[in-house]
């Protein structure tokens, strides 16, 4: 054990001051527990003690020498992260000592089976090597680091291999570009050879994989790559960059998450900490791979399958009600999932925003005129970045817009926010224009 001190840490993220003057004293022999609510501090707090994030001020101390700037490799500070990179059946101690269990041996032979210590053979020039330890000088302390994804470099086309492996029946194919050439008669020249390269895992280990991905974008630090009507399964990631302080963040997705057909790896080099949005896959990567993911499954053919729920809140035509009584048009409004809102106090429809045929979001509310004149006049996009769903769509609706949901849509925490509208603010619009934005989990950190 060791007395562990910190001294005026003030870190920040972006704007947030989310340390501020810190001073805490862990004496030899001690333990302690951190409580708070989520966003206070604890995991930034345990990130400074390990090593993964560097304080804009202040010290850490561990008996006396200062840890500012030394690697989380030479700290000896084992940081175990919370919800699903637990066993949850397993003791702190057992998740702890887990990787150490498989030994040296074990886990570069797991690492060569995956492909992960040599080049993929893409038909591509220029691959880089992966970097790892030499074998020989491999020491327990290394295989800690390593069992959590610290330490050593591989390439993106690397990780998605070995990633593909783990959730398409456990097989390590060799990725490419081209699958085939046909001279100017149509014969083919050259055909890729798809047979795999040998499988690493058996199916029902890939299958187990495939769940476990599935619950980190269903409930945990992936949920901002949720794609409405379709299972996705990902993982979530925060890499050092040396002793710079700089960082990459990623998100690797692949779905359907029982069936995958497409799988894809996003990075995000060196983001900047001046946006106010906390560094992490999850918040900065997921929110872009969840935006693609909806348009490349629909393209590929993928059926989605939506719940009870989300049925009820997708696109819908309007049917035209005009000249039918203000009951009428309320009851066949109602068949289509709609509601509406009523200006003028006549029996009969005399106009309708939006007009019949138009194709909105389902439960939106359709304005009826009943005797009272249309108004012609423009409307002003407000600025929904940053809203709750509902302030966003409060907004929208007092704007004589519409809103349209997408991204972290199944998620029941407090922390979503519209992270991007597809119309700028203070655009003018006509009455009844959809504005699509993506909601993001605020609260995520990875």
């Amino acid at each position: 054990m060791s007395k562990i001190e910190l001294k005026h840490i003030d870190k920040f993220y972006g704007k947030n001051h989310v340390l501020k003057d810190l001073n805490l004293t862990i004496e030899d022999g001690d333990f302690m527990t951190l409580l708070g609510p989520s966003g206070c501090g604890k995991t930034t707090l345990m990130r400074q003690l390990a090593g993964f994030s560097e304080p804009e001020e202040g010290d850490v101390l561990v008996d006396g020498k200062r840890m500012n700037g030394l690697p989380p490799f030479k700290r000896n500070t084992p940081l175990v992260f919370q919800e699903y990179a637990l066993f949850p059946h397993m003791t702190v101690y057992e998740n702890i000592s887990y990787g150490l269990k498989l030994g040296n041996t074990a886990f570069y032979e797991y690492m060569r089976s995956f492909g992960l210590m040599e080049g993929t053979g893409i038909d591509l020039g220029g691959e880089a090597d992966s970097i790892f330890a030499d074998p020989a000088s491999f020491t327990q302390l290394d295989l800690a680091c390593y069992a959590f994804g610290q330490n050593f470099n591989v390439t993106p086309i690397a990780l998605i291999t070995a990633q593909a492996a783990c959730v398409n029946g456990g097989y390590l194919r060799t990725p490419y570009l081209v699958e085939r050439i046909t001279d100017s008669n149509g014969s083919v020249t050259y055909q890729h050879d798809s047979t795999p390269i040998r499988q690493v895992v058996s199916e029902e280990t890939s299958a187990t994989v495939r769940e476990c991905l599935e619950y980190v974008v269903a409930s945990g630090t992936g949920k901002n790559g949720q794609v409405a009507g379709y299972r996705v399964g990902g993982k979530t990631g925060t890499a050092d960059k040396g002793q710079t302080g700089d960082v990459v963040v990623s998100f690797l997705c692949f779905a359907p998450a029982d069936d995958p057909q497409v799988i894809m790896l996003l990075t995000l080099d060196t983001p900047s900490r001046s946006t106010g949005t906390y560094v992490s896959g999850g918040n900065m990567v997921a929110p872009t791979a969840s935006s693609i993911m909806s348009e490349v499954l629909p393209y590929l053919g993928v059926e989605p399958s939506y719940s009870a729920e989300e049925l009820l809140g997708m696109d819908t035509t309007v049917p035209n009600v005009i000249g039918m009584s203000v009951e009428e048009a309320k009851t066949k409004l109602g068949e289509r999932g709609l509601s509406c809102k009523i200006n003028g106090d006549g029996d009969t429809v005399t106009d309708q925003t939006p007009a019949g045929g138009a194709i909105i979001p389902g439960k939106s509310a359709v304005i009826l005129y009943a005797g009272t004149d249309k108004s012609t006049a423009k409307c002003t996009v407000p600025h929904l970045i940053g809203k709750t769903p509902s302030e966003a769509n409060t907004a929208a609706t007092g704007a004589g817009l519409f809103i349209r949901f997408s991204g972290t849509t199944g998620s029941e925490s407090s922390a979503v926010r519209v992270l991007s509208q597809s119309i700028e603010a203070g655009a003018e619009v006509e009455a009844g224009t959809v504005i699509t934005v993506q909601l993001g989990d605020t609260s995520v950190t990875d």
